[in-house]
């Protein structure tokens, strides 16, 4: 899909197209492909007002690596219920994200620029958020830079392997429901 002047939002859930690509649709604010189990491959360019992402449980096994350097203001992303989607790559000064579901996840690093390795923790520093979910995320070691004050239920349940939580947290709600 190209050029779409006047585009404004995407729906395909659980749809069963395996190559999504998006060039040049300056208008376009969201995008649901959840449940859309043969998915390989995701490229979007030319998407500068797109908010909001919503890939929850798209579980191909091809796609491990999400690129998302040509968002620049996004502010939702759903990658709950992803099986093997383990690493995402921001643009270098990404910083707008504040709403963030990994729930059921094996997400593992986030990455800002495509230069180096993937660190081996989960870097949340640039992101003030307003709603984050770790729930069940048994890859996950180590969160840095995390900026949230809102509800802790059941935050970090089953993150068996999360030995590290740096940053500014400040959880409400319910202490025995946080772990």
């Amino acid at each position: 899909i190209g050029n779409c002047e006047k585009l404004r939002s995407m729906s395909l859930p659980n749809s069963q197209i395996n190559k999504f690509t998006i060039v040049d649709c300056e208008e376009l604010t969201s995008i649901d492909i959840s449940n859309t189990a043969k998915l390989v491959e995701l490229r979007l360019d030319g998407c500068p007002n797109l908010l909001t992402l919503n890939m929850r449980q798209v579980n191909s096994p091809t796609l491990i690596n999400l690129d998302l350097t040509t968002v620049p203001i996004l502010e939702e992303l759903n990658v709950a219920n992803t099986s093997f989607l383990e690493y995402i790559t921001f643009a270098d000064n990404f910083s707008s994200l504040k709403v963030f579901d990994m729930r059921n996840s094996v997400l593992k690093s986030i990455r800002f620029g495509k230069r180096g390795d993937f660190p081996t923790y989960l870097d949340l520093s640039p992101f003030e958020m307003t709603s984050v979910s770790f729930y069940n995320c048994p890859s996950l070691q180590e969160i840095r830079g995390i900026d949230y004050d809102g509800s802790g239920e059941g935050m970090f349940y089953n993150c068996y392997n999360l030995h590290t939580v740096q940053g500014n947290l400040t959880l409400r709600g319910n202490i025995n429901q946080i772990c």
